[in-house]
């Protein structure tokens, strides 16, 4: 019975270690109580030893008692010993930033893969670096960048200077802004292929910014910077990250994460010195085989892309803009516009057909 008792004690010992190493939080609580449990137990198996003591009847079974109490009491401090050792091992199974990161990956269909999910929090900075080659013929056909809180909303930005918003972000004041594409996009295609990428997503506070550096491995005199200046008002404090894509080989891919102050301003210095314009209002409705809309500055270049379609120039006329598209819209397709205008921050706006 007794023995049954000490199996049944360590059983418990055990399962208590294991928790221990698993709630870092409440460890200081746990060994102070594992290490009364020690105490407990010595005292009862000393108790045990006393009371029949008397009825030891020969030299060898008091020396065999004496025995067994040797071999408890140096089990007991065994565990002692294993539980005070866990706070200074504690660091060993906390994955790091960029710790699970993929360093190669291929990728077919848009999002089939990424490079595994960073955590991350508060204001930090992010930075990927790898090797980007495209197997595709559309723009799009390269790594996109997704930003996400776990519970539907997004933000998706591709290589080809075009992002959009998902979720309860789509509608809820959240912006982004983009600088300047491509002079030439079929020379942007080429470079593609075999191209050094670097990734900074950067975020303080509310202000996110994903800034996209290119250089093609061919002729490095190739290069290419676009970034998407976000903000987005309820945007978690605990985010993810990671690279996806479509048609596109990623290699060589390494992370490096920072917390970051505050002060520092997520805006690059060349899109503050643009103006600011907006996208007023968007009107898709199921059924019809138009798109249209309004800005706020008159003669800007509005794109639109309706689904997985290649984006369209809308007709624009004084400050209003109209596409009008071969099939019907059908409810629930994802309409983006971009808006861009020489000397203003380009603009994106996404919506639903409704």
């Amino acid at each position: 019975m007794r023995s049954e008792i000490v199996k049944i004690s360590l059983r418990i010992f055990v399962v208590l270690i294991k928790i221990v190493q698993n709630m870092k939080k409440y460890m200081k609580y746990f060994i102070f109580m594992l290490t009364f449990c020690n105490i407990y137990v010595i005292i009862i198996k000393t108790k045990i030893v006393y009371e029949n003591f008397n009825k030891l009847k020969s030299r060898g079974e008091l020396d065999m008692r004496k025995k067994i109490l040797a071999i408890a009491l140096a089990t007991t401090m065994a565990f002692s010993t294993a539980v005070v050792a866990v706070p200074a091992n504690k660091n060993v199974a906390e994955a790091a930033v960029g710790d699970a990161t993929v360093k190669d990956l291929d990728i077919g269909d848009a999002f089939t893969a990424n490079t595994g999910d960073e955590d991350v929090s508060g204001n930090f900075q992010l930075v990927y670096k790898f090797t980007n080659k495209s197997v595709g013929t559309n723009n799009w056909d390269n790594y996109i960048v997704e930003i996400f809180d776990g519970a539907g909303q997004y933000i998706s930005t591709r290589a080809d200077n075009f992002g959009w918003f998902a979720g309860t972000w789509l509608d809820d004041g959240s912006t982004m802004e983009w600088g300047d594409g491509a002079a030439d996009w079929n020379t942007y295609l080429e470079v593609m292929k075999d191209a050094s990428v670097t990734v900074t997503v950067k975020r303080v506070g509310s202000k996110i910014t994903i800034t996209n550096k290119i250089v093609s491995n061919a002729d490095s005199s190739k290069s290419y910077k676009f970034v998407a200046n976000c903000n987005v008002p309820n945007a978690a404090d605990a985010l993810k990250v990671h690279i996806t894509g479509e048609k596109v080989g990623l290699s060589g891919i390494t992370t490096e994460y920072k917390k970051v102050s505050a002060s520092n301003k997520s805006n690059s210095s060349s899109s503050s010195k643009k103006k600011s314009m907006s996208v007023k209002k968007v009107t898709a409705k199921a059924g019809t085989k138009v798109v249209k809309g309004s800005v706020s500055v008159a003669k800007a270049k509005v794109k639109v892309t309706v689904g997985k379609d290649k984006a369209k120039t809308a007709k624009v006329s004084g400050k209003n803009f109209t596409l009008k598209v071969s099939s019907k819209l059908k409810k629930n397709t994802k309409i983006t516009v971009k808006v861009t205008k020489s000397g203003y921050k380009t603009v994106t706006k996404t919506v639903k057909v409704k």
